[in-house]
């Protein structure tokens, strides 16, 4: 029997595995294979939200996870403000805190992955290096790696 062929957004997905890992409260994390090659890490939470077995828009796939995961974390959010006996003058500055520390925390990694402690230690150099490996193959912005600028050949 034919397994059942599931999409996420546009992306039609080739396989779905287990990777052993676990989110902060036990949930599973998948690895999500797509036909183009390309792949996602996902609790299998979400991914059961956003698959169809129809191609959607990206849009689609948005609208999924704002209204099934905002209703499921605002209620669990709802629920822990009642079990510390939150004030109401104290429930913006605890929503507030939520922001502060995923903005952080976005922060410290991008500055791991960059190799720097301060994201005003980045350079141009190590900027130019990420387009260069990660970009299209047939436009480098004249830009070479090693800050040089355009080959005289490339210049119009």
């Amino acid at each position: 029997m034919p397994q059942q062929q599931f999409f996420i957004g546009s992306r039609a997905v080739s396989s779905v595995v287990d990777t052993g890992k676990k989110t902060p409260m036990g949930g599973i994390m998948l690895q999500v294979y797509f036909e183009d090659g390309k792949y996602e890490y996902m609790p299998e939470k979400r991914f059961n939200i956003v698959k169809t077995t129809e191609p959607k828009d990206a849009s689609y796939v948005k609208g999924m996870i704002v209204t099934h995961v905002s209703k499921d974390i605002g209620s669990m959010a709802y629920t822990m403000l009642h079990e510390f006996g939150c004030r109401l003058s104290e429930i913006d500055v605890i929503t507030s805190q939520v922001a502060v520390m995923v903005n952080a925390g976005s922060e410290r990694v991008n500055n791991i992955l960059w190799g720097v402690d301060y994201a005003d230690e980045r350079t141009l150099n190590q900027i130019n290096d990420i387009l260069l490996q990660n970009g299209p193959k047939n436009d480098n912005n004249g830009s070479t790696s090693d800050g040089t600028g355009a080959d005289s050949s490339d210049k119009k």
